[in-house]
């Protein structure tokens, strides 16, 4: 009877208030008990991780003063899953595939929190493993984020050098925070120094910022000691490179992050150009480039400029400075240029590109190209190796100078550098155009190179029209892409060549200089095939200034010379055999240039025609 009173169950009625009372006092003290076992168990825990070495203790107060894993006040802003087995082995996944070798930091006076970083800013959740059924209550708090997406961990080994990728990261957080001043790039280490303090004068929040940020990014450890010490190392460097370079004049030092480094200052792309030598088979000098922009960045951005140009309707700038003046703007500065040059890159690219960066990019583009240009007028050298040299080039039409003898012993044989845009047959067919063009006017010929200038121009005063018109042209004609801008550059580098050659005849008195294309130009003109031949004995030569000089020199005959003149006549018979066998020539090539002229047009038709006729075969 005993044994049936002792197995009954007691009820007690209570009120709703009451029972609720005491629910909430047993859940406390529900709570208490967990709380009291999972810091055993985190005390346990961190005995057994520090045994293993993979728990290492801080001591004083570094980084966070969070004192659970619970506390929101005071867990770090980034925090990451760590899961542990029944033998407390740590792996980055919750499925324990990817071992986690640590190791993981600690105060000494709070075991039961445990962080990724030596700073103690990411914070670690611990997981434990299913089986042991003690899960972390952090983990339950955050269970609306899923494991998979925790972010992967790396290895941390003790006293580990910066890799290349983390120097790099680094570099870039100097330059980003240089950037957000809003003070342009620095000119000097000095200015670069200053920039990166504090208003206080200091950088200690400079490094504690960049240690978050490598540690976030790469999931590694990094004190903010250790990156003032690497920053300290490459600024020390590149200064050593630098000095090295004003002192003895060598090329650069081998140093991975030179280029790098060097585009953090304003005076990138330096020269270096080798002391005391001189002579032309020396070798090149190497232009040291900066990766920030790739090969096709850089030539997109040159093809901008000089897209910005040709919009303008104006010829092509002749110098740095009439380059410099067209790409401003009417208020005189470049700050819309950069800012669409930076919004095209990003929609082509599909990268980052601020405007300062691109405008940085261009003048240090110009900058090496200034250097290139000084070193070959003092030391006479060939151009030094620089990879955007030629397209750099190709912006400005001062080029394929003619050039002539300073010596004055040679006739007739310094010859005119041709621009390889075009070939022969181009070159002659945009000649071709461009005596069409005056033809269609219905004006006589023009007298001088101003005139011929102010016949090509349009009624606006123009001539973008123009060397459009041609490019098209030629495009239908060879079956091969012409932009305006390369029509133009050749025109004006024809027009330069016969405009030098032409002063050298004056001032040298001496024959035609070597010009492929030097009797097609003075075609143009109306005084043409202007010929000077030399003093032989007492004759004074004879001088040809329109082509009807070839009938009249038919009709000249010993009988019919005029007794003025006292050169023998065997000396005239020969100057007039001399200047009928020229004129033949040059109406042969004339001929023969036509006829060339008239087969490519043939064998262009036939070939559109053609075709035309696969299209049409299709349909």
């Amino acid at each position: 009877m005993d044994k049936m009173d002792a197995s009954k169950q007691t009820f007690v009625v209570l009120a709703v208030q009451e029972y609720t009372q005491l629910k909430n006092k047993y859940d406390v003290h529900l709570k208490n008990i967990m709380e009291e076992e999972r810091r055993r168990r985190r005390i346990l825990m961190s005995s057994v991780l520090r045994s293993t070495q993979k728990l290492i203790a801080k001591t004083g107060t570094v980084g966070e003063t969070a004192t659970t894993p619970t506390s929101e006040s005071n867990v770090a802003a980034e925090s990451i899953d760590i899961y542990l087995d029944s033998d407390m082995n740590m792996f980055k996944d919750p499925q324990k595939n990817t071992p986690f070798p640590g190791p993981l930091y600690q105060k000494e006076a709070d075991p039961t929190t445990y962080y990724l970083n030596e700073d103690l800013t990411v914070m670690i959740n611990m997981v434990e493993d299913e089986e042991l059924n003690t899960k972390l209550e952090s983990c339950k708090e955050n269970n609306d984020t899923a494991p998979s997406t925790s972010p992967s961990l790396e290895p941390v080994t003790a006293n580990e050098s910066f890799s290349k990728e983390q120097t790099l990261f680094l570099i870039d957080i100097m330059r980003q925070h240089i950037e957000r001043k809003g003070k342009g790039l620095p000119k000097s280490l000095e200015e670069l120094i200053a920039r990166l303090k504090s208003t206080r004068g200091t950088k200690k929040d400079l490094w504690k910022d960049a240690a978050n940020k490598l540690t976030i990014h790469f999931m590694l450890s990094f004190s903010p000691e250790r990156v003032a010490r690497k920053w300290n190392t490459l600024v020390d460097a590149f200064k050593k490179i630098k000095d090295n370079h004003k002192t003895t004049g060598k090329g650069p030092v081998r140093f991975q992050f030179y280029s790098e480094m060097e585009a953090l200052l304003g005076g990138k792309f330096d020269v270096a150009t080798p002391v005391g030598s001189t002579s032309p088979s020396a070798s090149p000098v190497q232009i040291i480039a900066s990766e920030s922009f790739s090969k096709d960045q850089t030539l997109f951005l040159i093809d901008f400029v000089r897209q910005h140009i040709e919009s303008k309707g104006e010829r092509l700038p002749k110098s740095l400075e009439e380059l410099n003046a067209l790409l401003k703007s009417q208020r005189g500065t470049k700050k819309d240029l950069w800012k669409d040059a930076a919004d095209k890159l990003v929609s082509h690219f599909m990268q980052s590109f601020c405007p300062d960066k691109v405008a940085r990019k261009w003048y240090t583009l110009v900058e090496a190209y200034k250097k290139v240009k000084d070193n070959n007028k003092t030391t006479g050298k060939g151009p030094i190796r620089f990879q955007f040299y030629s397209e750099m080039e190709a912006l400005l039409v001062e080029k394929d100078d003619v050039v002539i003898p300073a010596d004055g012993t040679s006739d007739a044989t310094s010859p005119v550098q041709e621009n390889d845009g075009l070939n022969k047959d181009q070159t002659l067919f945009l000649i071709d155009l461009m005596r069409q063009r005056i033809e269609s006017k219905g004006e006589r010929p023009p007298k001088s190179l101003e005139e011929l200038n102010a016949l090509l121009k349009s009624p606006r005063g123009t001539k973008k029209d123009l060397w459009r018109d041609a490019a098209d042209k030629l495009a239908s004609n060879f079956m091969l892409p012409f932009c305006p801008v390369k029509v133009a550059r050749k025109w004006y580098t024809l027009i330069d060549a016969y405009k030098k050659i032409k002063e050298s005849n004056k001032t040298r008195g001496k024959g035609t200089i070597r010009f492929q294309f030097y009797s097609e130009m003075d075609a143009l003109f109306g005084e043409q095939h202007e010929l000077k031949f030399p003093a032989v004995g007492t004759s004074v030569g004879v001088e040809v200034c329109r082509p009807e000089a070839l009938e009249d020199s038919r009709s000249i005959s010993p009988k019919t010379l005029p007794t003025s003149v006292s050169s023998p006549p065997c000396k005239r018979q020969k100057v007039d055999c001399e200047l009928m066998q020229f004129l033949q020539d040059s109406e042969e090539a004339s001929q023969r240039r036509h006829e060339e002229t008239l087969a490519q047009l043939r064998s262009a038709q036939q070939g559109f025609e053609a075709l035309m006729t696969k299209l049409l075969d299709k349909l």
